[in-house]
């Protein structure tokens, strides 16, 4: 075998008919991602290869000059499980890890892409949507788009300048993330078959864009972001621009609309001396957690100290994240039973990306934040689902920043979409909310638990006092015993992959004034 085999770089773009998912080179390492099926695969020699896919033959492959190209020629609904890459070399391969997040499984690029318009396709033949005048259709902020006259649902076409990737969020919630032309959004559950004219397959997602409603499409890339707001219809006329219609906002609550349950400051607890250099840290220990929470409190990680607020007089947890370190165990985790069932809570903290002089914190490709969950009850099967599992009796609703500083809320329940849990990303003003470093947020989320039967439950949220986000058709629950029970402190980078972890020096943020309460 040729020693630069060793060394690979494993690139990867996903679901779209006979498109490369796969290029070997022998110049990079090798990194891993996880697909629909198990998949094992060898590199190859000149003209020679061997791929073997767990169940179906999905997938060709060819091999020359020690450069590999996949091709997926089939299409099968995604579930998030594991491929591995073995080099015959044995070196500079790693192996998929149990549990990497559904978002981050498409791959990534080096390279920039700048998104310059929005093609609206028939999501049926696959073929352009045209004006009256020929010309091709663009999705605009506030256009109304009718289903009669595209086939039943619509594709949405996102071209530009450069290569890279592409990630589609609908109404706020993460669907897909395209590493390769073309970028697109499917409206229906079939495509055509370029194998077989007049025939279609089965695509991977469905129903995206096949029903009459308001939408707001977000469409990132590294160069630009785009978001349009847009109305389908069934006997509307493409192409009309009526005024959008703002999101509605409320108010977050005053305290006297609240009964407290539980208030931390952190202010009881013994530190050092503040200095120019050290903010008198102490670590967090468990006698701590148990005088400021419950004694039944544990931790299941902990990498938390206490210090002086960088920005203030006070006492604030903060939390450190070791450099190439990511995944639970790397973070700062506990639950804190409630002490009953709840079926309306809110919870609120303050938060603070640390930065360092003129160091800002590094969000890599994103990590956990503090939420409230809950189940049949605090120590119940099924109780605050997490890791890529199905929640049938339980739910979690943390938040996450994602990378950029990007936040949204993070949710686990019974319908969820993607096997490692939803976004619903926070907005202000038609724009993601973007965190910045060295300054103080204080973030508010409230849970109402849904009638069972019915999907009139809620999840909203606030940063600074301004409504990020309200859903008002939830299903947090199919089973009458399942309640709000547990605030969860949890935070750390990922994400189960290095992919995730911090690169370069340790980073820290700050918690403070957690209060958890209930409707009066």
């Amino acid at each position: 075998m040729k020693k630069e085999v060793a060394d690979l770089k494993v690139s990867v773009t996903l679901k779209k008919l006979n498109r490369t998912i796969f290029k070997i080179t022998p110049t990079h390492q090798s990194q891993y991602h996880s697909f629909d099926s198990v998949i094992i695969l060898y590199y190859c020699g000149n003209n020679s290869y061997f791929l073997s896919h767990k169940g179906h033959g999905y997938y060709s492959a060819a091999c020359k000059d020690n450069f590999m190209t996949i091709t997926r020629v089939k299409r099968r609904k995604i579930s998030t499980v594991f491929f591995m890459a073995f080099c015959w070399a044995a070196i500079g391969c790693q192996v998929a890890e149990d549990g990497a997040d559904a978002d981050e499984s498409l791959g990534e690029t080096s390279d920039d892409i700048t998104i310059a318009k929005l093609r609206i396709i028939n999501a049926t033949t696959d073929k352009a949507a045209l004006a009256p005048d020929g010309s091709e259709l663009t999705l605009v902020d506030g256009m109304t788009i009718d289903l009669a006259a595209l086939g039943g649902a619509v594709t949405i076409e996102a071209t530009g300048t450069g290569r890279g990737s592409v990630v589609f969020r609908l109404n706020g919630s993460f669907i897909r993330k395209e590493s390769s032309a073309p970028y697109t959004l499917d409206g229906d559950s079939t495509k055509a078959d370029p194998q077989k004219p007049g025939a279609n397959i089965t695509d991977y997602k469905s129903g995206l864009l096949d029903k009459p409603g308001s939408y707001t499409l977000s469409v990132e890339s590294s160069g630009k972001n785009i978001q349009v707001r847009f109305l389908i219809t069934a006997n509307g006329t493409p192409g009309t621009k009526p005024t959008p219609t703002p999101p509605s906002t409320s108010p977050s609550p005053s305290s006297n609309d609240l009964v407290v349950l539980k208030t931390v400051t952190f202010e009881n607890n013994s530190i050092g001396a503040r200095t120019e250099s050290n903010q008198g840290a102490r670590a967090y220990l468990d006698s701590m957690l148990k005088s400021d929470f419950s004694a039944g409190t544990r931790f299941e990680n902990n990498h938390a100290s206490i210090v002086w607020d960088p920005l203030g007089a006070g006492k604030v947890l903060q939390a450190t994240y070791a450099t190439k370190q990511y995944g639970g165990s790397s973070g700062t985790q506990w639950k804190y039973d409630l002490g009953g069932q709840y079926a309306d809570v809110y919870v609120s903290y303050r938060v603070r990306f640390h930065q360092e002089g003129n160091q800002s914190f590094d969000f890599v490709r994103g990590g956990k934040l503090p939420g409230l969950c809950g189940g049949a009850g605090f120590n119940e099967s099924g109780n605050c689902p997490t890791g890529c599992t199905s929640a049938p009796l339980g739910f979690s609703a943390r938040s996450m920043w994602r990378s950029e500083g990007e936040l949204v809320q993070y949710l686990y329940y019974p319908d969820k979409k993607e096997p490692c849990g939803d976004d619903f990303g926070y907005t202000q003003n038609n724009q993601p909310l973007m965190a910045q470093s060295g300054r103080w947020y204080t973030v508010r989320h409230h849970v109402r638990m849904n009638d069972v039967g019915s999907a009139n439950g809620l999840i909203e949220a606030w940063v600074d006092g301004a409504q990020v986000l309200s859903k008002k058709d939830m299903v947090w629950r199919k089973d009458a015993r399942v309640f709000v029970n547990t605030f969860y402190f949890s935070t750390f980078f990922g994400g189960n992959s290095s992919v995730w972890a911090p690169t370069s020096k340790d980073e820290k943020i700050q918690f403070d004034d957690i209060v958890i309460s209930k409707p009066r």
